[in-house]
């Protein structure tokens, strides 16, 4: 998988949302899977996998991504 483009990311941001335009949560969504910031998992969801910490209730299967670089806390 390709690196995190963090710079393409917040020139995307800036440029759209910059300085009276909001970014919306699916636009921030779709950026983040442009410059590979989150990356799709094969297969999808998996209830003995991944944790649906945000509460969204995915079936079985449904998409799933996974962040493409490591958090504060290691992940």
């Amino acid at each position: 998988m390709n690196k995190p483009d963090w710079e393409g990311f917040g020139m995307e941001v800036v440029t759209y949302g910059w300085p009276t335009n909001d970014i919306d949560g699916s636009e921030l969504f779709a950026l983040a899977l442009m410059h590979n910031l989150i990356k799709p998992i094969a297969g999808g969801y998996n209830s003995e996998e991944h944790f649906d910490t945000e509460g969204i209730c995915p079936e079985e299967g449904d998409p799933w991504y996974e962040y493409n670089f490591k958090t504060k806390n290691g992940n």
